[in-house]
Parts: C-alpha cells; sequence; structure tokens
C-alpha cells in the first residue's frame, strides 16, 4: 500500500513537472513577442495580452489589468464586418480563416495586421488570437507598385518617343529613296543612250566601264526597293488567318522555273502545310527563303530545294532547305542584319536586305527564325509562328 502511495506520487509530480515545462515553453513563446498573442471574450474584451498586441494598439499593460482593452473599440468600422464573419465562422468550425484588418491606435495611426483566431475549449466562449503587423510588408508593396508605375511610365514615354524617331526615320528613308530613284534612273538611261549612239567610237574598256555604270545603278535601285520593302512589312497592318504555305511555295517555285528555264532543280514542297498569319506578309518571306535557296544552289545540277513543317520539342517549325554552297556557321549571327552578305556579289547577286525582312515578318508574327549550314553542303533556314494567334 506504501508503495503504491509512492508511485502515485512519483507519478504526480512528474505530470506537475511536464505541465510546469509546457506552460514555461508557452510562456517563452509568447514573451518572445515574435507575433501579437491575445485571449479575449466573446464580447470583445481582452483577458490577456503579450506586450507585441499591446503595442500595435497602443495601450498600456495597466490598462489591459484594468479591463479598458476592446478589440472592437481599436477596429474602425469599415472592418467590424471581416470581425464578425471570422466569428461566425469560429462558432461553426472553432476556428477561422486568416484574414486581414486594420487596427485604430490610440493615436489615430492605423496599422495593417493579419489576424488568425480559434476557439478555446471551455464553458467562457474565449478566443485565442495571433496578430502580425504588416506595416512593413504593406509599405514594401506600395513602393513596389510606386515603382512599377513609375517604371510603366517610363516605358510608355520610351515608346512614345521610339514611335516618333521610327517614323521620322522612315518618311526620311522614303524621302530620300524617293529622291535617289530619279538620279539613278537618268545615270542608267544616259549611260545605255551612251552604249546604243556612240558605242561603235568607244573602245572595250570604255564600254566595260559604261557596264559597269549600269548595272552599279541598276544594283542601287533594288537596294532601294528592298529597304523600302523592309520599312513596308514592319509597319504593315497584320490581317492574321490560315494561310496555305505548300500553295505558296508552289506558286513560288513556279515562277521562278518560268524566270529561269534553263536550271534542273528537283523540289519537295510537303503538302497541306498550313501556318497562321498575314498572308501577304508570309508570302514574301517564303519568296525571299526560297529565291535564296535557288540563288545559292545554282552551281547543282540537279539542285534540289525541299520546303515542309516538322515539330521540335513540341513547337511547330517550318524549314527551306537546299543543297547549294552553304556558309561558315561561325557567321551565322550576321545572316539577318540588313546589308549583311557572306558572299560575294560577283559570285551570287544580291543587296542582303532579304533575309532581315524575313526576320521582320517572322519576329512580327511571334515567331524566331534561324539557319543551319554546312560549307559546300547546303543550308537549312527554320523558322516558327505563333500558333493560332
Amino acid at each position: 500500500m506504501i508503495q503504491c502511495n509512492i508511485r502515485d506520487v512519483s507519478a504526480r509530480k512528474r505530470a506537475e513537472e511536464a505541465l510546469h515545462h509546457a506552460h514555461e515553453r508557452l510562456r517563452r513563446f509568447v514573451d518572445s513577442n515574435v507575433v501579437g498573442v491575445l485571449i479575449a471574450d466573446a464580447d470583445g474584451g481582452v483577458l490577456e495580452a503579450n506586450d507585441y498586441y499591446l503595442r500595435l494598439i497602443g495601450f498600456s499593460r495597466d490598462e489591459l489589468a484594468r479591463g479598458g482593452v476592446e478589440w472592437r473599440a481599436v477596429t474602425p468600422p469599415e472592418w467590424l464586418a471581416a470581425d464578425e464573419r471570422a466569428l461566425r465562422e469560429l462558432r461553426e468550425l472553432g476556428k477561422c480563416t486568416p484574414y486581414e484588418k486594420e487596427y485604430l491606435r490610440r493615436d489615430g495611426a492605423r496599422v495593417p495586421v493579419l489576424l488568425a483566431e480559434a476557439a478555446l475549449p471551455g464553458p467562457d466562449a474565449e478566443i485565442a488570437a495571433f496578430a502580425l503587423d504588416l506595416t512593413e510588408l504593406k509599405r514594401a508593396e506600395q513602393e513596389v507598385r510606386r515603382l512599377n508605375a513609375e517604371l510603366e511610365e517610363r516605358v510608355r514615354e520610351r515608346t512614345r518617343q521610339l514611335e516618333m524617331a521610327n517614323k521620322e526615320l522612315e518618311a526620311f528613308a522614303y524621302s530620300v529613296s524617293h529622291d535617289l530613284r530619279a538620279p539613278l534612273r537618268g545615270i542608267d538611261g544616259w549611260s545605255l543612250a551612251l552604249l546604243e549612239d556612240y558605242g561603235g567610237s568607244l573602245d572595250d574598256r570604255a564600254r566595260q566601264y559604261l557596264d559597269r555604270v549600269r548595272a552599279d545603278a541598276q544594283r542601287m535601285g533594288q537596294l532601294i526597293d528592298d529597304m523600302l520593302e523592309l520599312a513596308r512589312v514592319a509597319r504593315t497592318p497584320l490581317t492574321r488567318g490560315p494561310v496555305n504555305l505548300s500553295a505558296l511555295a508552289e506558286t513560288i517555285v513556279g515562277r521562278l522555273r518560268a524566270a529561269y528555264p534553263d536550271r534542273l532543280v528537283e523540289t519537295v514542297i510537303e503538302p497541306g502545310v498550313i501556318g497562321h498569319g498575314d498572308a501577304t506578309l508570309l508570302e514574301v518571306a517564303m519568296s525571299n527563303l526560297l529565291d535564296n535557296a535557288w540563288k545559292f544552289c545554282s552551281s547543282r545540277r540537279p539542285a534540289h530545294i525541299a520546303f515542309g513543317a516538322t515539330r521540335l520539342d513540341g513547337e511547330r517549325v517550318f524549314f527551306v532547305r537546299d543543297d547549294g554552297v552553304g556558309f561558315d556557321m561561325a557567321y551565322a549571327e550576321k545572316l539577318f542584319g540588313v546589308f549583311q552578305r557572306l558572299h560575294r556579289t560577283s559570285e551570287f547577286p544580291g543587296t542582303g536586305v532579304g533575309l532581315a525582312i524575313v526576320q521582320r515578318i517572322v519576329h512580327r508574327h511571334g515567331g524566331r527564325v534561324w539557319a543551319e549550314a554546312e560549307v559546300d553542303h547546303g543550308a537549312t533556314f527554320s523558322f516558327t509562328l505563333e500558333e493560332g494567334a
């Protein structure tokens, strides 16, 4: 009997010590003041609170001891409805979803807080709540919004400036191009007249000089046309819809065969390839790509050109492939720049604008364009279009 009493006393002491330790841990947490902690009754009176919470609302511990702290009294009227919703949720579920509100501190300042509440077990319908001060977070959010608004305004201003500069540049380019056409036509025309009227009295070298003058004047005229085309594709409004790229390729190849009847070129065009975009601009892009393929495989007999579509990493990719002279991939980044050429004009005529036009059209369709090649083993030009735009 004595041993039983000793065991009971020992067990009770261990339970009391465990309870004491748990109470001390809870007290240390409450007094750590990392978050506001309070216990309130259903009528709104604050029964207990830590220093963190008292600082939030601007009350002293003496006022709390006298029962002079009520959470409804420090809540702005527009937030009382949120508190009532939380109380209804507490009665139904025993806890409420954390929510934001404001406290009206005694000095008149408003303090944004995040509240989490739970009903305490027992007959007194008491509530335990945790309140986190959101002042610094809200201040940071306001600063982010201010910076975003400032950045957006800067972007709008820079966009306006860029649009104005682009319009001025386009107007200047058009004006210069238009003004250059007449003297170029005159140079070509008078050179031709000189050859026709006085060619018999000129030696071979003089005629070669005049032929070069005419060729350069014509090349300059083509360059002007290409520059105007580059400006046009940049400002032409897009009319999007399904475009049969296979049919475009067939038409363009037919035109090339008629223009170069002596060329032997075998073509493989995948049927039914549909892209989504502006039909007029996509025809310009396809024309430039197929013209390039036709030009750079001119030394092959027969030459081979293919058009089709494939999937790359889940993305639809269109391609034009040839078995022509190709190019060194070390210079691939230059390809799509204006006036960039990887071959001499004497080998392959052109102005170096065609691929820049292709890139601009593809970019306007939300896509990208790139090339892969090997010297003397052909090239493949690939592009994507924004699907279903």
